[in-house]
């Protein structure tokens, strides 16, 4: 696999409207459910020949209601389809839990009564607490979508496969398994300033997967720290000179 760019851009939360405009611009300067948009951003850019598909890296990512098996591919392919491809450079599994399926295909978050996420029962990877629902079984030992990812590298509908959100443990069981054709090459994570995560770069970098570092200078909706503290003009000082010391 070609070397990942060690600079990309996340639409998550950006208006639809605000997403075909943001990848023009992200092109022009070398730089989820937004792939229609994403897509139509790029179709732009090749037609007016300021780039060709060779020269971008496009990452997509499994979502945890499509880990069933069966549905690994489909999920593929429909990004395929919304982002106008016929590849992407790497694919990951989104979080290391899977959601109940729904039918329609429609249901990202599917929720019981009260409101909690319902899990799927094939989800082997966490124990706990899930970061977007109630406690995750252990589940079954079987978990489909690493190796059904991998079925997805032969036919050459990805270049790449990988992982978000997974913790060391779960990252070590997945690296671990005797049967993988092929490795996951990154770890996307919440990595800033006020969050390091020190132990698991060092753990990635011991295991030769690449991190890579999504809301690298913190993130929240009202303008607060990640923490929940109100932002501090200090705090913020001091994470843009981390943030600027990892460029020196």
């Amino acid at each position: 696999m070609e070397k990942i760019p060690g600079l990309g851009l996340g639409i998550w939360k950006a208006a639809p409207e605000e997403v075909t405009e943001a990848v023009k611009v992200a092109i022009d300067a070398g730089l989820y459910h937004n792939e229609n948009e994403v897509g139509v951003g790029i179709q732009c850019k090749v037609k007016e020949g300021m780039v060709r598909r060779r020269d971008l890296f496009i990452v997509s990512k499994l979502w945890c209601t499509c880990h069933k098996k069966s549905l690994v591919k489909v999920a593929c392919t429909r990004s395929l389809k919304a982002l106008k491809l016929e590849y992407l450079d790497l694919y990951l599994i989104h979080w290391p839990m899977g959601f109940k399926f729904s039918q329609s295909g429609e249901i990202d978050l599917p929720v019981d009564h009260s409101g909690m996420i319902i899990p799927s029962d094939r989800t082997s990877w966490t124990r706990g607490r899930s970061p977007v629902g109630p406690a995750q079984p252990r589940g079954r030992v079987a978990f489909s979508p690493p190796s059904a990812m991998e079925d997805l590298v032969t036919p050459g509908l990805v270049r790449a496969i990988g992982v978000s959100n997974f913790n060391h443990e779960q990252l070590e069981r997945l690296l671990n398994k005797p049967s993988s054709r092929f490795k996951p090459v990154t770890n996307q994570i919440d990595c800033h300033p006020y969050l390091t995560q020190k132990n698991l770069i060092s753990f990635c970098q011991w295991r030769n997967v690449s991190m890579t570092a999504y809301r690298p200078l913190g993130s929240s909706s009202e303008g607060d720290a990640p923490d929940g503290r109100p932002c501090d003009p200090d705090d913020l000082s001091e994470a843009q000179e981390v943030c600027s010391s990892g460029y020196e």
